[in-house]
């Protein structure tokens, strides 16, 4: 397989979203996280718990600011982080979130501190033939379900989109 890497005109700016509610007032911190997203967030085989950049940040974050140990609970994907954060099952979302307009009208986002792209994956045989986004016109694409990626493909002409719960899923198609 080989990746490509392409950046978009207008990239994504990833942010932990911010916190809701009276989340400070409680003695434990309910963290969403959807762990799919090396080396930002994991699920370590070794030790079975939550690791990567986003998850020593929000832990910084609770033992620096509001002195709780944050139990981090994973999400089905972002879109449920998202939900859970408006419904108040959540309290923070420690987990690579593109912020879009549409995001920003139901949660508050920290400021940006990765700065990133679309990109997608393609067989080696085929690297030859799909060498821009806009090479993806008709073809069928596997996509992560609430990212922005998937939003990208749904308005690429002629394209069969395929959707699934995390990203590896969506290799694996």
């Amino acid at each position: 397989m080989m990746f490509k890497k392409v950046f978009a005109a207008a990239a994504s700016a990833l942010a932990i979203a911010a916190f809701a509610g009276n989340a400070m007032a409680r003695d434990t911190l309910r963290v969403g996280t959807e762990p799919t997203f090396a080396p930002f967030e994991f699920l370590d085989t070794k030790t079975q718990e939550f690791s990567g950049f986003d998850i020593d940040l929000i832990k910084a974050v609770a033992d620096n600011r509001c002195r709780v140990n944050p139990p981090l609970r994973e999400e089905a994907d972002r879109q449920a982080c998202i939900d859970g954060l408006c419904d108040g099952t959540i309290d923070v979302i420690a987990s690579g979130i593109s912020i879009t307009e549409e995001r920003q009208k139901k949660v508050d986002f920290t400021s940006p501190y990765y700065q990133s792209g679309l990109s997608y994956l393609v067989r080696k045989a085929d690297a030859e033939k799909i060498k821009t986004f806009a090479d993806l016109k008709g073809k069928t694409l596997a996509v992560q379900i609430g990212t922005t990626g998937a939003a990208y493909a749904k308005n690429v002409e002629g394209a069969r989109v395929s959707a699934f719960n995390t990203t590896s899923e969506a290799f694996m198609d």
